[in-house]
């Protein structure tokens, strides 16, 4: 039994594992790294949907998305690509956090860098814009401790 959290959540995971694979480190570390992409695919495509059924009208295109692990970015915009890449593990994250990132790379198809109308766009859907980033700041550090925790002692 693996026991894992998600989006703060206490979750239980049962693994079964055949005994050719129990001391295989790698293999479940990948099988982990699966679940928890299946899990982030689900939730973080829920946020990129709901907003851009808000701000479809405002002449922002429904972009492709890509889930992977990113050392330094919790989301980056490639506008002229059309797509929105995620940090898998915002998955770890709250919902009103990962709101703000979706909302925040959004926004960059309206204002490619970060000036006070790219801010202002923000604001005017989400009003606690600031108090969602800096939850997102605190919890990044502890995001990458239980990671290597969950991976330590998953095993």
């Amino acid at each position: 039994m693996i026991a894992l959290g998600f989006n703060h959540e206490p979750l239980q995971m049962q693994v079964h594992i055949k005994n050719q694979y129990l001391g295989d480190k790698e293999y479940i570390q990948k099988l982990y790294f699966k679940w928890l992409k299946d899990m982030a695919e689900e939730e973080l495509n829920r946020a990129v949907m709901k907003y851009y059924d808000i701000l479809k009208d405002r002449g922002i295109p429904d972009p492709t998305v890509d889930i992977r692990i990113m050392k330094s970015r919790w989301g980056t915009c490639i506008c002229n690509k059309n797509k929105i890449v995620l940090n898998l593990f915002l998955i770890k994250l709250p919902i009103y956090c990962i709101e703000y990132v979706v909302l925040h790379e959004f926004s960059h198809f309206k204002h490619p860098n970060h000036s006070k109308k790219f801010y202002d766009l923000i604001a005017e859907y989400m009003p606690d814009w600031k108090v969602r980033k800096k939850m997102i700041d605190e919890e990044y550090s502890i995001i990458r401790l239980n990671l290597f925790y969950y991976i330590l002692h998953m095993l």
